[in-house]
């Protein structure tokens, strides 16, 4: 797959959590002049046609390319299963797949972005193992699923584990991941202040004005 192949991808981004770790609004956070969500949001906008950006009610976002939509849940804080159907009920029969991001994975790279997705193939659902852990917020799902979300969510079910269990999913090994990314920059998300500065760092930001607190 390629990034030309957008014509029936979609993307959703969550950034509606609450930060506690970092004390602040991951999402805005500076990197490079721009916040870590509109990095996240350009990126992945190479590889999806329609991006929907997931925040809670009244909560700040930059300004975004006219591709992303955004939409509020009013039921704050239900955790990322909640947000894959809140932004998958937003997408029409044109659009067959949605790769699932959170907001603060400034280093994800294109190549990851069409190396996972283009791990799919026939399945319903492409997620990422490394660590000794998969990761539901860097993976890629068939708009098929939904019914599956849908009555995980209506039974009060939160984690995205039970959706793996109940679908037929490729798992992305680590050593096949690092053919895409090799230091699995994608993969690197931030929850906390010194987490922040580390990929600051390893950006070459750290001293560039971003931020010092």
């Amino acid at each position: 797959m390629t990034s030309d192949d957008q014509s029936n991808l979609g993307a959703i981004l969550l950034c509606g959590g609450r930060s506690s770790r970092m004390g602040r609004p991951k999402h805005m956070l500076p990197f490079g002049g721009r916040t870590v969500l509109e990095i996240v949001a350009e990126t992945i906008g190479k590889v999806a046609e329609r991006i929907v950006v997931v925040a809670a009610s009244g909560q700040e976002l930059p300004t975004l390319d006219t591709s992303c939509e955004i939409i509020r849940d009013e039921e704050e804080f239900q955790g990322p299963l909640a947000g894959l159907l809140l932004g998958m009920r937003h997408f029409d029969s044109a659009t067959d797949r949605v790769f699932l991001s959170g907001c603060d994975v400034p280093l994800i790279r294109l190549e990851f972005l069409n190396g996972v997705i283009g791990e799919l193939e026939d399945f319903e659902m492409a997620i990422p193992e490394a660590g000794g852990f998969l990761h539901p917020l860097s993976a890629v799902y068939r708009m098929s699923i939904r019914d599956k979300v849908e009555e995980l969510y209506s039974h009060g079910e939160r984690r995205p584990r039970r959706l793996v269990e109940r679908c037929d999913v490729k798992t992305i090994a680590e050593e096949r991941l690092r053919e895409f990314d090799p230091q699995l920059d994608s993969l690197k998300s931030m929850n906390s202040p010194d987490e922040y500065h580390q990929l600051l760092s390893e950006a070459g930001l750290l001293n560039d004005s971003q931020d010092n607190g």
